[in-house]
């Protein structure tokens, strides 16, 4: 973890000058990054769970469906993209909920019971409300946002500590 940590926060280049970071757990980055809140550099979304009265949204379908199900993925942190899910949903069940179809690239980050776990979604997705999903912009590379969410994972932890379910959201407000 402290080579992600390194790479995450002064970059690979041992020589770069670097300055003071707004970030408490972080003291200095590269000088010529941009800095900022995340939602400066990526839109959040969050997933949602079609209803399980209708069958049409559960039978025949095709639209990975990522949630805590499928957690187990990202648990130790060895790979980067998704893997299939356990689940699929339909266009239906898209259609006549909160769901959103988000896009390859999308950083999922668990907020509930597997709180801090994240990856990288390598085909177009949906997720459950288990989610805070993270559609990079223009200026944020997927795999990036990846990694230094998993350097905070420690943050995450000390941010969550006490709690059955952990709330995510003191841990958002943080971010």
């Amino acid at each position: 973890m402290a080579v992600v940590t390194q790479a995450v926060t002064k970059g690979i280049a041992a020589n770069v000058l670097l300055r003071a970071s707004c970030v408490p757990w972080v003291n200095r980055i590269p000088a010529h990054w941009d800095s900022g809140n995340i939602r400066r550099f990526a839109a959040m979304k969050t997933g949602h769970t079609p209803s399980r009265a209708e069958p049409e949204y559960w039978e025949g379908c095709d639209i990975p469906w990522f949630t805590l199900a499928d957690v187990w993925q990202i648990r130790d942190e060895s790979i980067t993209y998704l893997g299939d899910t356990k689940e699929k949903i339909s266009g239906l069940g898209l259609a006549n909920s909160a769901a959103e179809l988000l896009p390859a690239g999308t950083v999922v980050l668990s907020r509930t019971a597997s709180v801090g776990y994240s990856g990288v979604m390598p085909v177009a997705m949906a997720t459950s409300q288990d989610f805070w999903n993270w559609v990079p912009g223009e200026r944020l590379v997927s795999e990036y946002l990846l990694l230094q969410f998993r350097a905070m994972r420690q943050e995450f932890e000390r941010l969550t500590m006490g709690s059955l379910i952990k709330p995510y959201t003191r841990v958002m407000q943080q971010v």
